[in-house]
């Protein structure tokens, strides 16, 4: 007799033959549940192929019900959705039939537990009989399907931005009536709890593991590839867009920069259902096999093993089995998230195009090297992703009484038991700005799972801005620190530190760098200092006493981050940094959020410039001394004053507020120009106001690595700026702006003069900007080698970061 309760498994595809990521996932669970409980499988089958692979279900099941699921018929039904209000994932997967089985299943067997595979597949939950129910969402999937809407053309981005509303709704309801949601990693678990902060408490992240015995190094296997040069491999369903996606930015892009210096490099593309747009990559070079019998040689006898996934959300599997045999892996900044190990050690992380091309090339030419990431990925593979240390979870999940929702608390009253390492970022003021921005999101992106946050601000904290850091268990401090040096303050921030006992201090800037000094008294093990550029009272770093000042600081600090080539030659000449305490991190631009408008230049809300045939020019900063928004506008006039005609359609734009604006409004009245010059304010909608510019101005006198270049780069404006600081390593001549000397009116109003008089200029070095922005500045990548650094001084100092 068979005294194993029972269960009701509900899974959205057949978890048979496990040969792509969601069926791997879905059988590792259906096999360990079957261990304890008599199995009921209710499932869907979209392929004919897998028709036969009911009766091996069996094995494992007290009972099946598989119902054929036709795609292109059910994707007609799914638009049902349009008329009921509802997410169209919903009746793409209702059946009456399973409807009907499950009802019955659960009445006559008894079935008082429930595990539901996908988010759509909980609608059959509902059922009075069952007590315990368990939802593995996997994935947020209404975030993909907004993630998707930003990059498709209306109608759509349309359709996937409300598939994405609709589908969170109905998430938020499924997950508040059920007893727990879980998620493939730490990432998309906190994704959603931000999203459904009331069920916060009954959110899990359940990782993926892979069967190492069968996805092992040493299988023999034949070579599949023939003779000829090295082999970079990608593995996957091949219509499943992401992957199309990947393979395609890869070919176009990655490959040709690889084969400058491996001419004979070739790609495979390895997988099932390849689309028309991976078809026609096929080449000399390129590999398009289909459906193979096993995926295993092609992995095995490939050099690298690439995994370019820009729409990705939680650990791939094809990244894990490649680790476990052994193979050097070259991910991507969000495939990366949430994924144990070391980069550089156990894998390779990169953003951008250039930086794929450049870690793939690096492992091509040192074979040994190679060799060693592989040795190291298995490792780690062996000891983070074992499917039973993970699948676990879902025993204590099934087995647990029901609680109720509460709160996360927050991070400092558990900090005695919580094991991620605590960053406390100092900065002089916590308000709208470049750097500002940069720290919320570096806290908003690094995973939460492996990091807690605190802000100290020396002066004070802008209660709004704070709003813009979406964790919840984030500290703002205000030290209200007068003017002058900050020794006053030594007592307090060493009381602040002794009490949070952080792993990590991060200071930004001169004005936040004396905080190292009780840093260090308290016992912080790392001190982090981040240079991002000079003020106005020392705008080219030549001042002896500000250098003297950051020599005397230096025995403090663990190590330094510059964000410039420019800042990095600074702390080494001037301040006698050594090479070996400095990682140059530039800034990243979120080119999903600042991206071109649909149509051209839009218009922003309360603007009063409208008309179509305007010339909008722009800048998007504080109007402070070091900003110069006044010389922008003395610019401005000198060009109206050279050509009168362009007042019909010549206009200026500033956002941004600050202690210059009463004399900017004074200028603009003597010179009569209020007409065409509007003082926007300071605004919360920066990408909305980049989109209504044509052309953008940043006429700082100094900076570091600027944000806002980057953002109105990944906006698609050309950009103009003053040759200082960083600009000449965002902005390359004649190619996505100009620049000019700082101060220089008269050469500010030569280079608008430029753009307004050739629009094709205009419009192709805007177009080259957005390029440069999406190859080389991605967010992502900045994140990671933020998260690697910090990793590996904590790993110095013998306080390591937890995996997951």
């Amino acid at each position: 007799m068979d005294v194993r309760p029972p269960l009701l498994y509900l899974v959205h595809r057949i978890p048979y033959p496990p040969n792509k990521g969601d069926k791997l996932r879905s059988f590792h669970i259906l096999r360990h549940l079957a261990r304890s409980y008599r199995v009921y499988l209710g499932t869907f089958v979209d392929r004919a192929e897998d028709a036969p692979h009911v009766e091996t279900l069996r094995e494992w099941c007290a009972d099946v019900c598989a119902i054929p699921l036709s795609p292109v018929r059910t994707r007609l039904a799914s638009l049902r959705g349009l008329l009921s209000g509802e997410a169209l994932s919903l009746p793409y997967y209702r059946s009456r039939r399973l409807r009907n089985w499950v009802d019955g299943t659960v009445r006559s067997q008894g079935i008082r537990r429930a595990v539901a595979f996908s988010g759509p597949m909980a609608q059959y939950l509902d059922h009075a009989g069952l007590d315990r129910r368990v939802v593995d969402f996997c994935d947020v999937d209404s975030a993909k399907w907004s993630d998707y809407a930003g990059a498709r053309a209306w109608p759509m981005s349309w359709l996937y931005r409300r598939e994405g509303a609709k589908l969170l709704a109905f998430e938020r309801e499924v997950a508040a009536a059920t007893d727990a949601s879980i998620f493939v990693t730490d990432a998309e678990a906190d994704l959603f709890r931000r999203a459904a902060p009331e069920v916060s408490g009954r959110v899990v992240a359940m990782p993926n593991g892979v069967d190492a015995e069968f996805f092992s190094p040493d299988a023999g296997h034949a070579n599949p590839y023939p003779a000829g040069g090295p082999v970079v491999v990608f593995t996957g369903a091949m219509d499943y867009w992401p992957n199309v996606d990947a393979v395609v930015w890869f070919v176009q892009d990655i490959l040709p920069l690889l084969q400058r210096s491996r001419a004979d490099l070739r790609f495979c593309i390895v997988g099932m259902n390849p689309a028309p747009a991976v078809l026609a990559l096929a080449g000399p070079s390129v590999v398009v096999t289909g459906s193979v019998p096993d995926v295993r040689p092609w992995i095995a006898h490939a050099q690298v093993v690439a995994a370019p996934l820009r729409i990705a959300r939680g650990i791939q599997n094809k990244v894990l089995e490649a680790m476990a045999m052994a193979r050097p892996v070259v991910v991507s900044a969000s495939s990366a998230t949430g994924l144990a190990g070391e980069p550089g050690h156990d894998f390779e992380v990169a953003g951008t195009t250039h930086e794929f091309a450049a870690r793939i090339s690096a492992l091509l030419g040192d074979p040994e090297r190679a060799m060693q990431m592989g040795t190291c990925a298995r490792a780690r593979v062996l000891a983070a992703y074992s499917w039973d240390a993970h699948l676990g979870r879902l025993d204590a999940l099934l087995d647990a009484a029901r609680e109720p929702a509460v709160a996360r608390p927050r991070a400092q009253d558990a900090a005695d038991h919580d094991p991620r390492p605590l960053v406390v970022h100092v900065v002089y003021r916590f308000q709208v700005g470049g750097l500002e921005n940069g720290v919320v999101n570096l806290i908003n992106r690094l995973p939460v799972s492996r990091f807690r946050h605190a802000v100290v601000a020396l002066t004070d904290c802008d209660p709004a801005f704070c709003q813009r850091v979406v964790h919840d268990d984030v500290r703002f401090v205000s030290l209200h620190k007068p003017p002058g040096h900050g020794v006053k303050l030594y007592p307090a921030l060493f009381r602040l530190f002794s009490e949070l006992r952080p792993a990590v201090v991060h200071t930004r800037n001169l004005a936040a760098l004396e905080a190292v000094v009780p840093a260090w008294a308290a016992g912080v093990p790392v001190r982090v200092h981040g240079e991002h550029g000079w003020d106005v009272s020392d705008p080219d770093g030549t001042r002896r006493r500000f250098q003297w000042m950051r020599r005397l600081y230096r025995p403090f600090v663990t190590h330094y981050i510059p964000l410039s080539d420019h800042l990095l030659r600074y702390l080494n000449a001037s301040v006698g940094v050594g090479a070996a305490c400095m990682t140059r991190i530039c800034n990243g631009v979120d080119t999903q959020r600042f991206r071109p408008g649909v149509r051209g230049r839009e218009v922003l809300a309360g603007s009063p410039f409208e008309g179509d045939d305007l010339c909008v020019i722009g800048t998007v900063g504080r109007l402070e001394p070091i900003k110069d928004p006044l010389n922008l506008l003395r610019a401005f006039v000198q060009l109206l004053r050279r050509a009168p005609q362009l007042a019909r359609r010549l206009r200026l734009m500033i956002v941004g507020d600050g202690s210059l604006r009463a004399e900017l409004e004074a200028e603009i009245a003597r010179e009569g120009v209020g007409a065409c010059v509007w003082l926007a304010g300071e605004r919360r909608d920066v990408p909305e106001a980049m989109r209504a510019l044509d052309v953008f101005v940043l006429p700082s006198r100094a900076e570091g690595i600027s944000n806002t270049i980057l953002e109105a780069m990944a906006c698609g404006l050309p950009v103009i700026a003053t040759r200082v600081g960083g600009n000449a390593e965002l902005v390359i001549e004649g190619e996505t702006g100009m620049l000019v000397p700082a101060g220089d009116s008269a050469a500010l109003a030569d280079a608008l003069a430029r753009y307004v008089e050739d629009g094709r200029m205009m419009q192709q070095h805007g177009q080259a900007a957005r390029k440069r922005a999406e190859a080389e500045f991605s967010i992502d990548g900045m994140v990671a080698r933020y998260a690697q650094l910090y990793e590996s001084l904590l790993s110095a100092a013998g306080r390591p970061v937890p995996a997951t």
